[in-house]
């Protein structure tokens, strides 16, 4: 897997783009069964986009009655619109972080217990804007891009209320996962671990897009 490294060096943003299609691909499927597990359907089928065109294939998971089935559009437009903001803005997103939150160097250079207490400032400093600043943004875009490739357009009130839904659960999910990433992850493989980390978030903001 040594030809692997070497390409995600070589083409940070084409790895990350290509990586988290095939991750966010998978976390929709997997919602969509866990949803019709539940005995909910969270699809929405109106719109050109969305109709009787739509395409979808069997999936384990389902009864006789009430089969599980997978919508391949819906999956596609989830894999796509993260690709676009988890894989290739995530490359220049994290590479900014790193480069606008530093510690100074008066702070780097204290002894004992304040330079451990400084040394821990810009970590906690990238959680704080990643989830106050850059989720909200994020699922704005997010969700909007979801409705225009249904051919939809969200209102400002709705696309609002399906932000602030989303956004009030976030700290709970992403400060755990934050600190893990700012603190021990390399700034080269943080797309690759914010991907992988997204899972469970992203079957739930694909829900919240889908609904």
């Amino acid at each position: 897997m040594v030809w692997l490294a070497d390409a995600r060096a070589a083409y940070p943003q084409l790895a990350g783009t290509a990586s988290a299609f095939g991750i966010y691909a998978a976390s929709d499927a997997l919602s969509q069964v866990v949803t019709h597990r539940g005995g909910v359907d969270l699809r929405r089928r109106s719109g050109a986009a969305d109709s009787g065109m739509g395409q979808e294939s069997r999936l384990r998971g389902g009864s006789d009655s009430a089969p599980a089935t997978l919508d391949v559009r819906r999956m596609l437009r989830s894999a796509s619109c993260s690709a676009l903001l988890s894989g290739w803005l995530a490359v220049h997103y994290f590479r900014a972080l790193d480069s606008l939150v530093r510690l100074p160097g008066w702070a780097a250079a204290a002894p004992g217990a304040a330079g451990v207490l400084y040394a821990c400032l810009p970590a906690l400093g990238k959680v704080l804007f990643d989830i106050a600043v850059y989720e909200p943004v994020y699922d704005a875009v997010y969700l909007s891009l979801q409705g225009l490739l249904r051919g939809e357009r969200l209102a400002p009130r709705e696309l609002l209320s399906a932000v602030l839904a989303v956004w009030r659960r976030a700290p709970y999910y992403w400060a755990p996962a934050d600190i893990i990433n700012f603190s021990l992850v390399s700034t080269r493989l943080r797309p690759l671990y914010n991907a992988v980390a997204s899972i469970p978030w992203s079957m739930h903001l694909s829900q919240s897009a889908n609904a």
